[in-house]
């Protein structure tokens, strides 16, 4: 770590205040004892101490657990002294087992006996020499061995765990920040000094909050009740069992305010005991020695899942939990990727949470039957709240609707059909749920989410995030109209005319006699009778769906129209004459959700109509949405029923339009990504969300309206389009099939660019397709001053030659519209803009020099104004943000990087014609996209041509051309795929590409 990271390294800046001496001298550090001038006259004795002669570097070993000498040791070698041995109890056979282990020869304070006569005893109070200074001339090193644990660990053997000060105190750090620990602070600790938790909270968290600590440390109940009498904590530290020895006698509350419970799992009754009596949040910390603290749960406050510090990364793989930790002791088998996995078993709970639901120890089955208890006492609590019918009322809608305290405001929302945003899914970082609630008081406290993301400004005036707030009492909550989830769409819809019709499912009228008995006396069934009336042989089979409809027809066979499907056979039979036959071909879209009513028989594409996908409110991107399914299986049901919600929707619409109904509806055809295509089919994607991401099929079967929750007739059939890999779906394959790339002697690169990017680059020679993980960024999440490209957003942008300054055009009414937000194509120009008018930098950065960038207290460029408050709609400033540059830079260097790789793996080196199409694509000005670096300069070389929505395209030509449907089943065998992150130099690549490219002159 160079010299200037190690200023500005939060831990290395901890070690040197508490090096530098302490903040207050005067102030007890144990309760009786030693003030703080006193420990650290202590710590600058013992330096001293292990300076002098020898060895100064070997490990040296404590002998106590005596607070005040503990915490001396690791003052003085916190800065570059000795690794500090540390074992979990004093026995002889444990220091012995240490020595053995370690071969230390130094020990602070007496040894048990017997021990080899080498060893030298370091007394403390026996010493006269004090160092100068606690404090390196160099900065300390943060990530070298400072303490090492003897201790059994999650391994259930003797093990050495180092911790180094990075580990310990970055945890120390967001403990004492995370519950605001203090100077006003007296903390009891029941667990002793030499445990991992005793260590954290009676040593180092009193030494950064110059808080102090009551020196005993009591085990049994009447001991515990009287250091609480006798010392009026403020935070009481302990274990599972002095909790459940606690539960017959507990504590009055006194001045206590927050409890601690660590080390084995704490049953709910001693815990909800303890909480009772005391009436403070008594807080279970799930870790270990080796891994450090990972999550936290209070059930005082409902907390039925652990909820992970801020401070790590984690995700639920199967049923283990990974971890990100700057905690993991280096012992541990921390993957090359940086992730380590805990042998408990877990499941995950919502977007931030995490159940255990199998521990490796004898506490296990107990734990798992406490957790089911618990959560069916929630679920019954929460159907008596909304019997209480206290209400919420959401504005401007001004509905009104009940509420549970354990639903948050956006899930409240979800229920009742108000659409708030959710572009994180619920995670907490995004910001766009921000709603306003009145009064402030009768909401849940902020979470660490919103102290994030919320100024103080914003909390002052009532702003929540709709995603982390809970209502507790009757209320307001206004939505905000550029947090509203607009029902507009665009780019969609913008397909006409006709295409060539070779239908797989057909009509067939029949006038004849009713059936009767054979008098060759074969054996005949309805089938097929009703097939040799109408001379169609494919009509004497059906499948179950099928057979279920036939069985129930109750009018006469005198006249009668079979529907028959070339592959499945007989999907309907109808009374009468009825002719008119329909198709509704779907692009179901991450974002939004497009249908197309076809004529089945001319080709014709009588109208076509768009939503908003409602899947949207549990994240922008389909990982967000299979974590939600993940959580629990009744959540892949939910997202299935809002995609069969969707679609039934606009197929409604768009038969209203032309005066036709559900009956004249032969069959439906869909297109989505991978994930959507699955979920739609009721199909789990857990394979798509965790290596190597495999669909369940390449090919999907025929589906039956019915079994999706389609309001045509049950038996009408539903088929997917084909698909290439888990995250090149059925959209790609149909853009493929509308521009024929494949029959073509041109190279042909298809840019597909939505919620995710994808690309296809080939000739009649072969196609390469890959994904290109662009995000959500280029549809308005992730930017700060965000949007879809509704009315109201900025979707141009230009600087000015003049004034050197932005200026743009809004979408709606002609461009008279006050800006909202800024959308996709509105963010690209403004980059490129800002590009060219020098206010960004190649690397990304805003130059603070540039009139209008604005900068911190640092005088780091923040921030360019692109419209100003009193010129927006919404009375705030839209603004290019440095997040929002870094977001375009990672996408456009997330395509860059696709496009130049597939052209090296295909062995391409000049491309004759691009294709820009999706939602996005093909509105942007691709100009602006080669200038900042998001398109190779390869592609301005050949003809460059926007398309609206190939895949919308691709769908309605499958769902009208049998002999289209089968080419894309056996194309989707043959495209070759490129798995970028496989490539060995993708991560280099992708790194040079987020810069920004020279302006062209």
């Amino acid at each position: 770590m160079t010299d200037a990271k190690k200023k500005t390294d939060p831990v290395v800046m901890r070690m040197q205040r508490l090096l530098s001496g302490p903040d207050r001298p005067g102030q007890a550090f144990t309760m009786p004892g030693t003030n703080y001038d006193g420990l650290y006259r202590m710590a600058r004795r013992i330096r001293a101490a292990l300076t002098s002669g020898g060895d100064d570097k070997a490990p040296v070993c404590m002998g106590t657990d005596d607070r005040s000498v503990l915490a001396a040791a690791l003052l003085a070698t916190l800065a570059d002294g000795p690794k500090l041995l540390i074992p979990d109890d004093l026995s002889a056979n444990t220091v012995a087992e240490l020595q053995r282990r370690t071969g230390f020869t130094r020990i602070i304070t007496r040894p048990p006996a017997p021990l080899p006569t080498i060893i030298t005893v370091i007394e403390p109070q026996q010493l006269d020499d004090e160092a100068e200074a606690l404090a390196p001339d160099e900065a300390p090193n943060a990530d070298r061995p400072w303490v090492v644990l003897l201790t059994g660990g999650s391994t259930g053997t003797p093990r050495l765990w180092s911790k180094t000060p990075r580990n310990l105190l970055g945890e120390v750090d967001y403990l004492v920040n995370r519950y605001e620990i203090n100077n006003s602070d007296r903390i009891l600790a029941s667990v002793t000094a030499l445990h991992i938790y005793g260590l954290l909270f009676s040593l180092l968290v009193p030494l950064v909050a110059s808080a102090r600590v009551v020196a005993k440390t009591p085990s049994f109940p009447e001991e515990i009740k009287g250091q609480m009498a006798a010392t009026s904590p403020t935070i009481y530290v302990s274990t599972s069992v002095h909790y459940r020895a606690l539960r017959e006698h507990p504590p009055e509350k006194g001045a206590l305010r927050l409890a601690f419970s660590s080390a084995d799992p704490l049953a709910e009754a001693d815990g909800a005991a303890f909480s009772k009596t005391t009436g403070v949040d008594l807080v279970e910390v799930y870790g270990s020695a080796e891994t450090g603290g990972i999550a936290t749960r209070c059930r005082l406050k409902d907390e039925t899942a652990f909820t992970p510090y801020r401070s790590i990364q984690w995700r639920v793989t199967g049923d283990r939990i990974d971890v990100q930790s700057a905690f993991l002791s280096r012992e541990l088998p921390v993957r090359s990727s940086g992730w380590f996995t805990l042998a408990d078993r877990v499941k995950a709970h919502g977007s931030e949470n995490f159940l255990v639901t199998g521990r490796e120890d004898p506490i296990a089955e107990a734990e798992r039957s406490r957790e089911k208890n618990h959560r069916t006492d929630m679920s019954a609590a929460s159907t008596e709240k909304i019997s209480h019918n206290r209400q919420i009322t959401f504005e401007p809608a001004g509905l009104k609707a009940a509420f549970a305290e354990d639903q948050t405001l956006q899930e409240l929302g979800a229920a009742h059909n108000i659409g708030i945003r959710a572009d994180c899914g619920g995670m907490g970082v995004c910001g766009k749920c921000r709603v306003l609630v009145h009064p402030k008081s009768n909401f849940s406290s902020p979470t660490q989410a919103e102290l994030d993301v919320l100024t103080p400004d914003q909390m002052a005036d009532g702003s929540r995030l709709a995603c982390q707030a809970r209502a507790t009492g009757k209320g307001t909550v206004t939505i905000p109209d550029t947090l509203t989830e607009s029902s507009e769409t665009r780019g969609k819809t913008g397909i006409a005319g006709s295409y060539p019709a070779d239908a797989m499912t057909r009509r067939l009228a029949v006038e004849g006699r009713s059936p009767g008995l054979k008098t060759n006396h074969t054996p005949e069934s309805l089938l097929d009778w009703l097939a040799a009336q109408a001379g169609e042989p494919a009509a004497s089979a059906a499948d179950v769906a099928s057979l279920r409809q036939l069985g129930k027809y109750r009018d006469s066979l005198k006249a009668f129209t079979l529907v028959v499907h070339e592959e499945t056979g007989l999907r309907r039979i109808l009374a009468g004459k009825r002719t008119a036959s329909l198709g509704f071909a779907v692009d179901l879209g991450t974002t939004s959700v497009a249908g197309y009513l076809c004529n089945l028989e001319t080709g014709a594409l009588l109208t076509a109509d768009a939503c908003v996908n409602p899947q949207r409110r549990f994240g922008e991107d389909v990982i967000s949405r299979i974590s939600h399914i993940n959580e629990k299986d009744a959540h892949l049901d939910q997202l299935q029923h809002l995609a069969a919600e969707a679609i039934n929707f606009l197929m409604t619409r768009c038969l209203e339009q032309v005066g036709n109904t559900v009956d004249d509806i032969d069959e439906v055809g869909v297109c989505g990504n991978t994930t959507m295509q699955q979920v739609f089919a009721g199909l789990h994607p857990y394979g798509l969300g965790v290596f190597p991401y495999l669909p369940l099929t390449l090919n999907p079967p025929p589906f039956s309206a019915g079994d999706l929750g389609l309001v045509t007739d049950p038996a009408v059939a539903v088929f997917l389009m084909p698909v290439v890999s888990g995250f090149v779906g059925g959209d790609t394959m149909a853009a493929i099939l509308a521009d024929r790339p494949h029959e073509r002697d041109e190279i042909t690169l298809i840019v597909d660019i939505g919620t995710n990017g994808e690309v296809a680059l080939g000739n009649r020679e072969g196609l390469w397709v890959t994904s290109c993980a662009t995000g959500p960024a280029l549809e308005g999440a992730q930017i700060s001053c965000g949007m879809r490209a509704v009315t109201g957003a900025i979707h141009r942008a230009w600087p000015d030659e003049e004034s050197r300054h932005i200026d743009y055009e809004v979408l709606g009414s002609k461009g008279q519209n006050r800006p909202m937000g800024i959308c996709g194509s509105g963010i690209i120009d403004a980059i490129a803009a800002l590009r060219r008018i020098g206010a960004i930098l190649p690397n990304g950065r805003l130059d603070e020099t540039v009139d209008g960038v604005v900068s911190d207290k640092a005088g780091i460029g923040r921030h360019y104004t692109i419209a100003d408050t009193d010129q927006t709609a919404t009375g705030s400033e839209i603004a290019v943000t440095l997040k929002d540059v870094r977001q375009i830079q990672l996408a456009k260097g997330a395509l860059f990087t696709g496009i130049e790789f597939l052209m090296r793996k295909a062995g391409i080196e000049k491309i004759d014609r691009t294709i820009l199409t999706g939602a996005f694509g093909a509105s942007f000005n691709w100009k602006n996209a080669l200038a900042i670096g998001m398109l190779p300069p390869v592609v301005a070389r050949g003809a460059v041509i926007p398309k609206d929505n190939l895949a919308g395209v691709g769908v309605v030509m499958a769902l009208l051309d049998k002999k289209l449907r089968a080419q894309a089943r056996t194309l989707c065998h043959h495209i070759r795929y490129l798995e970028l992150a496989s490539e060995p130099d993708f991560a280099m690549a992708f790194s040079r590409a987020t810069a920004f490219p020279p302006i062209a002159e």
